[in-house]
């Protein structure tokens, strides 16, 4: 039986898939509306626990902006007009970074809109621990100029429907600290048109895995 701490990013996974078609729908009026359903992971990569090297911890959030149909290696244009206000998401990163590659997985302790899809077991300069973490992540770091995107995750939907989701950095060392720029992220699946979702991320360096923070989503947007 799954425990609320199990459940609680499932749910809120459902939460954030929908704001984003609820969003690019306010601002694109074609197509067929399709129900969200509940979403739940469609599989955990647990099987094989992989070592990996972590040298920093980041966490922070992400602004949502706006949505449109099409990718996130699209150019798009942001719409014009009144916008649907898509509220805020926490993001966190475990990340590692060898000459100007960087690789790394989702932290889950610091994000509640992504799922398990890998175990591994994480070394740090101090600190060798086992860890459910999200989605990898893989990209480069120039010392200045940060871009990477994460796997494609599968999921699927109350209703069956199978959906997958995406999503790209791309941002700036604002200070030795701290990473800003923007955030996009694709779902497929929901509408004939795959669905992307834009907005700006900051990420803060942090020491340490197991950080004690407090999960802040905001998506009113879907609030009844």
């Amino acid at each position: 039986m799954k425990t609320k701490r199990q459940l609680l990013p499932t749910l809120v996974v459902g939460l954030v898939v929908a704001g984003v078609i609820l969003a690019a729908m306010a601002v694109w009026s074609s197509g067929a509306s399709r129900g969200t359903g509940e979403v739940r992971a469609e599989r955990v990569q647990a099987a094989q626990v992989e070592t990996v090297a972590l040298d920093s911890v980041y966490a922070g959030h992400v602004k949502l902006d706006w949505a449109l149909p099409g990718v996130y290696s699209d150019t798009l244009s942001a719409p014009t007009g009144t916008l649907p206000d898509m509220g805020t998401i926490d993001l966190g990163l475990l990340l590692h970074r060898s000459e100007g590659n960087v690789t790394g997985y989702v932290d889950l302790d610091n994000t509640l809109v992504f799922t398990t899809e890998h175990t591994i077991t994480a070394t740090l300069p101090t600190t060798t621990t086992q860890l459910a973490v999200g989605p990898s992540v893989t990209g480069a770091f120039d010392g200045a100029n940060l871009h990477f995107e994460s796997e494609r995750l599968v999921q699927v939907t109350g209703a069956k429907q199978r959906l997958m989701r995406q999503f790209r950095l791309i941002g700036t060392l604002a200070d030795v600290n701290t990473f800003t720029g923007e955030y996009r992220e694709t779902v497929w699946g929901y509408s004939p048109q795959p669905l992307t979702v834009v907005g700006s991320f900051t990420l803060t360096r942090v020491s340490g895995l197991s950080l004690n923070m407090s999960h802040r989503i905001y998506l009113p947007l879907i609030r009844r």
